[in-house]
Formats: structure tokens, C-alpha cells, sequence
């Protein structure tokens, strides 16, 4: 048995039970005081477990060998918790728990308790055998990391009865670096749940002692948690401000690792106001501070932050990779929390990029963890999300019922985004349902709260209520809200998001017949796309593009308006091959039906150089794809683009080889407004358009 510290900390007969990772194997370890000395020990045989009575003589059997959560044999100063025995000679206890072995430990509950704050005493004295320096950050490192995890692990109650009995001990010792330390921990365990009036008022109450003490350290984490409470409640300048003033503190206190937190505030806020490239850029070095400090929390926190803004900037391989290596780090740590976290974030991946039946089941994962975990607010952000999926897919019962579910929830949040987003889906929902005056009241109460939450989640429930509102025949409202959250928005998000409200505004304007007020946002929008998105995003950048296209036709501007159809056909066919999902599919064949006869009307607009023959078996030609695909899916086979594309017959050759005298070919297109039928005979082709749904003469070209 070996002796590692003075028992002067740790009551007599208090212990607690611990598990060790050693080399990839998880170990039962104890640490306990008996008979006036301090003991850690870790079971290193396979198959049995420690006795949980310390009553029992045989607790000290020699079958238990002292490793001291490492190494086999190794021996540690009991001043310092350097090893001075054994194969890590040389190396401190936390260091080489953390560095050298990279084994991690964690509290899994009190065994026994013979005497009172028994779990406080017990971290103090692993904390003193650890590391003996003055610093209080350093000292109470195990203790904050003890909490922390004991709250990632679902064990919430137990990481706030650490931080409590902290609080405890540091009144009976008059300690006042416990008693920072403590309130800090809690109040990153307030706004983890974000119960952020908990968390404000936890540091606010310490921020004297720091000021006084000149503490670089706790004024980074204190600024930086304070800035964090700001950004939740949707105050992004002032929370960039505390963030900056969180990094200056900690290059001063020239600790890395806080460096790397507060650059990921700052990144959180470049994200939320759609400047990805910034964002990434921030968070690219945040990743690499935390790299170097050996920080291992704060290398899976930094990886989650650099994977949302590289999804947003399209780079979706790369996010893939990071969102892998988060998962990977997060289960080894049994956090949780974190793969709670990484799920929600890899749904939102598969669902942007257009497959809904991949997003729900890793929703479903990030839900049901956050419900085990008994973290109710963040349960909002998944179930917001497979709403989403619900109403994508048409699922509009489903998508109501959890929003109403966890709306009292929502609305008794310190936090405001999550109960704005939840409002306006259920507005989404309502239009859909055909109950129009619920669904603007819904989208009411969301736009109520833009000026409290992020520009970005501003921005995103604003073309919802624009949709009602044009759906309840109010244009001049509409164009009024767009008008209004653009000038409220301006300086606060990134130019495209501003661009994306711009758009919107524009394709109302080309709803109400005037095209040329929404050709420059809409040139503007089409122009500035490095990469037209897949999934839902794909729909809208389509959307545009036609629209675009067809206020050129609009303004008698023939030519830039098939040079833009043409280019909505080409995105059509990436987009619509992105997935094989069945009810996605759906969506786009939705698209189609509306595109294909406005891209018909274009290509049989006349131009100089083609008669009406010409132009109708150029325009036969240009739409067969989208047939050929239908068939083509139809009869269970989906193959390349380039394959359909070298199987198409086109209107000259169906003439001449495949019609015979008198037999007539009629191809039928049929969108919402209109339908437009073409004719070939072995001499002739014609195009008519009528009215859907009517018998009136056609129209023909």
C-alpha cells in the first residue's frame, strides 16, 4: 500500500468511487482515508470488484495494488503529487493523467458517508496531492472538471451539490478563492440549462473579489460566462464586446486555453450573424489553441463551432470529418451532453443537404439524450427541428403536436430564440392547415421578440409571416415587414443574410406584377452563389432563379431570360439527383411541375432566326430530361444524368423515324396556372397553352 498524502483533509472513513480509464480499460478506483492516512487505490484484477463496505479488514487485502489512477507502482510525493517511484517518474499526477496517459477520471456518486461536506474534502485533497500552487484555478481545476462532467453525464444534481458543498466549506474556512471558484461553476452549470438570470447573478456577485485581486483568469471566465448570458438573450454587440475583453484578459493571463474559449464566443457571434467566413476563421484558430493546451474539452467544443461554420460555408465533407471526430471525442469522454449536441448538429447537416430520414433519426438521438439528461431547455432545439422535418414532408399533424408540446416550455425560457423559432413553425403549421388568421397571429408573437434574439434567428422567422400574410391576400403587410426587419436587421447580420430578406421582398414584388422592382436583388442574389445548397435551401435558390428568369421575360428581355431558365435546369438536375429519399423526391417533383412550364413559355418566346416549328421541337428538346427522369424512376431505375441524357430522342428524330403518316405525338406539361401541350406530326410541330383547369380556346406559339 502506498501512502500519498497527509489524511488531515479528508474525514475519517469518507471515501468515493471513481471509474479509470488505464490504457483503454475502465477501472474501479477508490480514494478513502483510514486510520489517519490517505489512500488511492485501482482494482487491476479483470473480473472482481472492490468491497463497498470500508468497514471490512480486507479493503486492504494485497490483491489491490496502488496505482494512483496511472501507473502500476508508481509513487507520489504527498507536498507536491510528484511521482518519484515507479515508470512515470517525474511527472505530476494531474499532469500525467491528462498528457502522458491521456486516461481521464471522473466521480460516479458517494459510496458512504461517515462525516459532513465528505465529497468537497475528498476533491480538496486530490486537488492538493495534484498540484501544489498558489493559483486557485489551478488548485480547484479537478473540482470544476468534477462538476461539469458530473452534469454532462446526467448526473446534474450531484455536479450541483459538489458546487454547493464547495460553497459550504468555503464559508467554514473563510476561503474566498472556494467561494469564486464555486459561484463560477455554478454558473456555468446555470447556463448550460440556460437558466441565465442564475448565471448573471452568480458572477455579478464575484466580480468585486476579482477586480480586487486582479485575477486575469476568473476575469476571462467571468466576462466570457456573462458574455455568453448576453448572446443568449440576443444582445450579439455586447456580447462580441465581452467576448474580446474575455480574450484580452486571458492573453494577459497568457492561459490558452481561455484564449480558446473566448475566440469561440467570438466565432458563436460571427456565425450568428451569417459571416461564416469569419466564424471559421475563428474557429480554426480556437481549435488549434486548445490543440496546444491540451485542453480536452475545448478541443471537442472547438470542432463542434468549426463544423457548423464550414456546413454553412458548403463545405459539407469537411463538416462531416469534424462532426465525426467530435462524436468519437465526446463518447470517449461519456459526455453526454456534447454527443447530444454533435447529433443535433449532424441532423441539421442531413437535413440541409436533403435527406430528411437521416435528420430525424439523429433529432430523435439528440432529444431523447437531453430528456435523459433532464435538460428540458435543450430538448427545444431537436424537437424544433423535427418539426421542421415534419413539415417538409407534408406531416403537418406530427409537426403540431411537439410544438405544442413543448411550447409552455419555450415560453418559460430566460432565453428568447428558442420560444420565437417554436412560434413561428407553429405559425408555418397553421398556414398549412388552411387556418391563416392563427398562423399570423403565431408569426405575430415571433416577430415580436427580433429585437431580442440573434439577427440571424430574426431574419429566419421573418419570411414565414410573409408567406401568411400574402396568403391572407395582405401584399402591402407583407412588403411592409420586410421593409421594417431590414432596416431593424441592418448592421446586425451579414450582408447575405440582408440579401436573403432583399430576395424575399423581391419575389413579392414579382408576385404583385412588378418585375422590374425585383431584378437587381434577385441578380444580385444569383450572382453572388458560389455553389446553389442542396435540400430545402436548394428549393428556395431554384425559386429564385425562375423568378429571376422570369421578370427578364416580364421586361421583354427574351435572351437573359432562357440564359437564366437554363441555368435553374441545370440546378435542378444536381439538386433533384442529391437523393433517393422517396418523400424528398416528392418536393422536388412539386418544383418541377411548376418549372417546366415556365421554362417551356421561354423557349417558345420567339426569337430571331427560329420559325414556330423550330422553336417548338427546340423547346420538345429542352424539357425531355425532366421526362425521361419521371419514366425513367418510374420503372424502379434511377440512373446518371448523362446516361438519360444519351437515350433521349429528340422532336426531329421522333418525326422521321418513329411517326408514321397521320399519327399525332401530344407531350402534356401542367403547372398550378397553366398547361402547355405539345404536338408533332411527321410534318409539323405545334405548341398550345390553356388556362389549367379550363376549356377555353389555347393559346398558340
Amino acid at each position: 500500500m502506498r501512502v500519498i498524502a497527509d489524511a488531515s483533509r479528508l474525514g475519517e472513513g469518507t471515501a468515493v468511487r471513481f471509474s479509470v480509464t488505464i490504457d483503454g480499460v475502465s477501472r474501479d478506483a477508490f480514494a478513502v482515508r483510514w486510520k489517519g492516512e490517505a489512500y488511492a487505490y485501482v482494482n487491476t484484477c479483470r473480473h472482481q470488484s472492490l468491497p463497498l463496505d470500508f468497514g471490512d479488514s480486507h479493503f486492504f487485502d494485497e490483491t489491490y495494488d496502488a496505482l494512483v489512477c496511472c501507473h502500476h507502482g508508481a509513487r507520489y510525493r504527498p507536498d507536491s503529487g510528484e511521482c518519484f517511484e515507479g515508470p512515470c517518474r517525474g511527472a505530476r499526477l494531474t499532469r500525467l493523467v491528462i498528457e502522458s496517459r491521456g486516461a481521464e477520471l471522473w466521480c460516479a456518486g458517494v459510496i458512504r458517508t461517515f462525516a459532513g461536506l465528505a465529497l468537497a474534502a475528498l476533491m480538496l485533497f486530490g486537488a492538493n496531492v495534484a498540484l501544489a500552487a498558489s493559483d486557485r484555478w489551478q488548485r480547484y481545476a479537478p473540482l470544476l472538471a468534477t462538476a461539469d462532467s458530473l452534469q454532462r453525464v446526467g448526473a446534474s444534481r450531484a455536479g450541483f451539490a459538489l458546487l454547493d458543498s464547495m460553497l459550504v466549506l468555503a464559508s467554514q474556512r473563510e476561503s474566498a478563492d472556494l467561494r469564486v471558484v464555486a459561484m463560477l461553476g455554478r454558473a456555468v452549470a446555470h447556463l448550460n440549462t440556460q437558466r441565465i438570470d442564475e448565471a448573471e447573478r452568480e458572477v455579478r456577485s464575484v466580480l468585486p473579489d476579482l477586480r480586487h485581486s486582479r485575477d486575469a483568469v476568473g476575469l476571462s471566465r467571468a466576462t466570457r460566462y456573462l458574455a455568453r448570458a448576453a448572446e443568449l438573450r440576443g444582445r450579439a454587440t455586447e456580447a462580441r464586446s465581452g467576448y474580446e475583453r474575455a480574450l484580452g484578459y486571458a492573453r494577459s493571463a497568457r492561459q490558452p486555453a481561455e484564449q480558446s474559449w473566448a475566440l469561440l464566443g467570438l466565432a458563436s457571434i460571427a456565425r450568428g450573424s451569417g459571416r461564416y467566413a469569419e466564424s471559421a476563421r475563428l474557429s480554426r484558430q480556437a481549435v488549434a489553441i486548445a490543440d496546444l493546451a491540451m485542453d480536452g474539452r475545448g478541443q471537442l467544443f472547438t470542432r463542434i463551432a468549426l463544423a457548423r461554420s464550414v456546413r454553412a460555408l458548403g463545405e459539407i465533407d469537411e463538416a462531416r470529418e469534424l462532426y465525426a471526430d467530435a462524436l468519437a471525442r465526446a463518447s470517449a469522454r461519456r459526455d453526454r451532453m456534447s454527443v447530444a449536441e454533435v447529433s443535433s448538429n449532424v441532423g441539421a447537416l442531413e437535413h440541409a443537404n436533403g435527406d430528411p430520414s437521416k435528420a430525424a433519426s439523429h433529432y430523435r438521438t439528440a432529444l431523447i439524450a437531453y430528456r435523459e439528461l433532464g435538460m428540458t431547455s435543450a430538448t427545444l432545439t431537436p424537437i424544433y427541428n423535427l418539426a421542421l422535418v415534419y413539415v417538409n414532408l407534408g406531416r403537418y399533424d406530427e409537426a403540431d403536436s411537439v410544438l405544442l408540446q413543448v411550447l409552455p416550455d419555450a415560453m418559460r425560457l430566460n432565453s428568447l430564440e428558442p420560444r420565437a423559432l417554436i412560434l413561428s413553425e407553429l405559425g408555418v403549421v397553421r398556414r398549412e392547415r388552411g387556418r391563416l388568421r392563427e398562423a399570423a397571429a403565431f408569426g405575430r408573437r415571433a416577430i415580436a421578440l427580433s429585437d431580442s434574439i440573434s439577427g440571424e434567428g430574426a431574419a429566419r422567422i421573418t419570411a414565414p409571416l410573409v408567406a401568411t400574410l400574402v396568403r391572407l391576400d395582405q401584399p402591402d403587410s407583407a412588403v411592409a415587414l420586410l421593409d421594417a426587419q431590414v432596416e431593424r436587421l441592418r448592421g446586425r447580420v451579414a450582408s447575405t443574410i440582408l440579401l436573403d430578406l432583399e430576395v424575399s421582398r423581391a419575389m413579392l414584388q414579382h408576385r404583385l406584377g412588378r418585375p422590374r422592382a425585383a431584378l437587381p436583388a434577385l441578380r444580385n442574389a444569383a450572382l453572388s452563389w458560389r455553389e446553389p445548397p442542396l435540400g430545402i435551401q436548394g428549393a428556395d435558390r431554384l425559386t429564385q432563379l425562375t423568378r429571376l428568369a422570369s421578370c427578364y421575360r416580364q421586361l421583354g428581355d427574351a435572351d437573359s431570360a432562357r440564359l437564366w431558365f437554363d441555368r435553374a435546369a441545370q440546378v435542378w438536375e444536381r439538386w433533384r439527383s442529391s437523393t433517393n429519399n422517396e418523400l424528398w423526391l416528392q418536393v422536388f417533383d412539386d418544383f418541377s411541375g411548376r418549372f417546366t412550364c415556365e421554362y417551356l413559355a421561354a423557349l417558345l418566346t420567339p426569337r430571331p432566326g427560329l420559325d414556330s416549328d423550330a422553336r417548338v421541337r427546340a423547346a420538345f428538346d429542352g424539357v425531355q430530361r425532366f421526362r425521361a427522369r419521371t419514366v425513367s424512376e418510374r420503372l424502379g431505375a434511377r440512373p446518371s444524368a448523362g446516361t438519360r441524357e444519351a437515350r433521349l430522342a429528340t422532336a426531329t428524330q421522333l418525326q422521321q423515324r418513329v411517326l408514321k403518316p397521320g399519327e399525332l405525338l401530344l407531350d402534356l406539361y401542367t403547372s398550378p396556372d397553366t398547361t402547355i401541350v405539345l404536338a408533332l406530326t411527321t410534318s409539323e410541330a405545334r405548341a398550345y397553352g390553356v388556362p389549367t383547369g379550363t376549356s377555353l380556346a389555347p393559346h398558340s406559339w
